[in-house]
């Protein structure tokens, strides 16, 4: 897929010369190849967008703030929001809709996941960078979410090692409930993909996974921390092989290896709040919800359109799960009882297709970018009403 994506892209004038969107990346993969899921899309998406980026970086252009925003997180108060779009980083207030900060990361290539500290004081930003371009303190950077100063200490300490060729980006960021580690899902192009994970305080290294040839996404804390979930799709000798794979963060040993449900995007993984049950959005309409420490067959949900699930999240209770679901262009949002296994509700979010939407914390609201201007919309989960706009 990627082939025919950059060859359609090399031969279409159309494409603007400095600032290649994720709107502009998104249609060429529509039109090389249109019966692509949209799961599969992102994917490929992700990629494409890593090489355009890495062209234009290695070039000198700037990466300007165009197009929508590429992700969206909340903090864990679910107080304030953050969106990063081109080389800039913006946090709200949920409540207000007030704009808090406007962050300048300073790099040449676009920031992809981000990741509040628990206590809300910090936000990081995890980057992509080819070997021939140097960003000063790695590819991992940290603000203080009240001054938007750049704690230099962070980026030093999580320097991570490049490899001699290749393209690495951070694909996932999370940090662990009760503030002590952070994991970090590495990948790219000629790059082996893997999960880090490190002392959130110190940036030393605590364990390093790795998840052999394949795209690595979703990553999941559970929320005492003591367990971390990651999902992985094989592009190896067996094709189409599907995984997720827990481990104990304590002794660094793999407790459970499940076979997947279908491809996962990064928002697509879930701990429930007694660390149980674990929820993997997949595809063609299905979620599967795993017993995270006994292991066997999961729970499959099924809802009746074959759309792809790219976000979950478990509601306080951890009885009911909250998804997104896609399908021709439409953002479906759906409440499940875990325990009939039935879906509870839905809405269908009436506005243009969005990019890697997320939950907040309790799973009443849904934000996300939308793809027509720069700006993140927050909905009711149960109604699907806009609660908020968010500009940039």
């Amino acid at each position: 897929m990627l082939t025919r994506v950059v060859r359609w892209a090399r031969g279409n004038r159309s494409l603007p010369p400095r600032i290649h969107t994720a709107r502009a990346l998104s249609l060429a993969i529509d039109r090389a190849y249109p019966s692509s899921a949209f799961i599969y899309k992102q994917l490929a998406l992700a990629i494409a967008s890593t090489v355009f980026f890495a062209l234009v970086a290695t070039a000198g252009e700037p990466i300007l703030p165009h197009g929508p925003a590429r992700s969206v997180a909340f903090s864990a108060d679910g107080k304030l929001v953050a969106a990063a779009l081109g080389s800039r980083i913006f946090i709200w207030e949920v409540g207000t809709g007030a704009l808090r900060l406007e962050i300048d990361a300073g790099a040449s290539l676009p920031g992809e996941p981000l990741a509040f500290s628990p206590d809300g004081s910090r936000i990081a930003a995890g980057f992509g960078t080819p070997t021939n371009v140097t960003l000063t303190g790695g590819i991992l950077f940290a603000w203080d979410t009240r001054t938007g100063e750049r704690l230099a200490d962070f980026g030093r300490s999580y320097n991570i090692d490049l490899p001699a060729t290749g393209i690495t980006v951070v694909h996932n960021l999370a940090y662990s409930p009760d503030g002590k580690y952070l994991g970090i899902c590495l990948g790219g192009l000629g790059v082996r993909h893997k999960l880090i994970v490190r002392d959130a305080t110190s940036g030393k290294g605590v364990y390093g996974f790795l998840a052999g040839p394949g795209l690595v996404f979703p990553l999941a804390f559970s929320s005492d921390g003591k367990m971390a979930a990651m999902w992985c799709r094989i592009l190896g000798p067996v094709p189409g092989r599907l995984t997720v794979t827990v481990w104990d963060l304590g002794t660094g040993r793999e407790l459970r290896h499940f076979a997947g449900c279908g491809a996962t995007l990064k928002n697509g993984l879930a701990f429930s709040p007694d660390g149980e049950l674990l929820a993997a959005g997949g595809t063609r309409g299905r979620i599967c919800v795993y017993d995270a420490e006994k292991g066997g067959r999961p729970t499959v949900l099924r809802q009746d359109e074959r759309g792809d699930i790219p976000a979950v999240a478990f509601l306080p209770d951890g009885k009911t799960l909250a998804s997104e679901s896609r399908r021709k262009g439409h953002v479906t949002l759906r409440v499940w009882s875990l325990g009939s296994g039935r879906e509870l509700r839905e809405c269908t979010i009436a506005a243009h297709p969005v990019l890697f939407g997320t939950f907040s914390p309790d799973a009443r609201s849904f934000a996300a970018g939308d793809t027509d201007d720069n700006s993140v919309h927050l909905w009711d989960v149960d109604t699907c009403r806009e609660l908020r706009r968010f500009e940039m």
